[in-house]
């Protein structure tokens, strides 16, 4: 391909002359299209990472307190990684006072325990 034909950033294109795009350019057609409807304070942020609220996603009585509590303290497949007495006591922990690093380690261990049993796998 031509390199006035190249796109900015293609993956797939080995030539040093191809520059990747900058954040502000990605973002400047949906800033155009917004301009007007949103406040410009919102359009011309820089960008912002999309982060869950884990900690109250797992407060008792929520879900995911349920889900942690089924499949992470059994640990089936990820057991031998971490020391049970531990992830017992983190997740006692979260259940009387919620922190959102003891919050983000038993969501790790979650999904970790999630991801080996959809794929069949032990450690």
């Amino acid at each position: 391909m031509p390199a006035s034909r190249r796109m900015r950033g293609d993956s797939c294109d080995p030539s040093p002359a191809a520059e990747p795009a900058r954040p502000r350019e990605w973002k400047a057609p949906v800033a155009a299209v917004a301009r007007g409807m949103l406040p410009d304070s919102i359009i011309d942020r820089d960008k912002q990472p999309f982060t869950l609220p884990i900690t109250a996603m797992m407060a008792q009585g929520q879900p995911l307190h349920d889900m942690v509590g089924d499949l992470v303290l059994p640990a089936a497949h990820c057991g031998n990684l971490f020391n049970a007495v531990h992830v017992k006591s983190l997740f006692e922990r979260q259940t009387s006072r919620p922190t959102n690093q003891t919050a983000e380690l038993l969501w790790s261990i979650l999904i970790l325990e999630r991801w080996l049993a959809v794929r069949g796998l032990r450690l």
